[in-house]
């Protein structure tokens, strides 16, 4: 545990930090957009998810990776 953070609670600060250093190393390909569907190319920790979500839906369904 760091000495300058004695409850060992990480700050909002570096939370928002590591929360985009995790978004900067996921690669999202949009791969195919079919009637209502969107079929996505997620890449991250070498490691490529499939994932299809409804049109409606946006990019809330991609921000929590």
């Amino acid at each position: 545990m760091p000495k300058n953070n004695p409850q060992g609670r990480i700050s909002k600060r570096r939370a928002f930090y590591a929360r985009n250093r995790v978004k900067r190393n996921t690669r999202v390909i949009l791969h195919k957009e079919d009637e209502g569907l969107k079929t996505f190319h997620i890449t991250k920790a070498g490691f490529t998810h499939v994932l299809t979500i409804p049109r409606g839906q946006g990019t809330s369904m991609l921000n929590n990776l």
